[in-house]
């Protein structure tokens, strides 16, 4: 797991996964940075045999925020166009695992497509 602890992942004895998005200051906040540890988070979790649904949650206030404004200012437009952030989120579309969306509070943009 990241070590700025951007998710918690905790798997229950009952093989439930909770990936709890953690950026509070940012309001959750989809950066660059959260969006590679959740492809990662779920890539793992997927090849896991002993996890058998997936439950993806944010703060009680706010699910996520949506894409980071502050990830706009450090690269022009084509920068971020060659990035490709949408693989990401491939692993959470190949994700054979049941994945439930625990949204408390607000899901914005990003947040809500999430």
């Amino acid at each position: 797991m990241e070590s700025t602890q951007i998710l918690k992942l905790t798997i229950q004895e009952d093989g439930v996964a909770i990936v709890e998005i953690h950026r509070p200051e940012a309001r959750n906040a989809l950066n660059l940075e959260l969006r590679q540890a959740l492809s990662e988070t779920f890539q793992q979790l997927n090849q896991d045999s002993s996890v058998r649904a997936i439950v993806l949650t944010g703060g009680e206030k706010v699910f996520a925020a949506g894409a980071d404004i502050k990830d706009f200012t450090t690269a022009t437009t084509a920068q971020m166009y060659l990035r490709h952030t949408e693989q990401y989120w491939q692993s959470l579309v190949d994700c054979s695992k049941p994945i439930i969306a625990a949204v408390n509070g607000y899901a914005l943009g990003g947040g809500c497509e999430l």
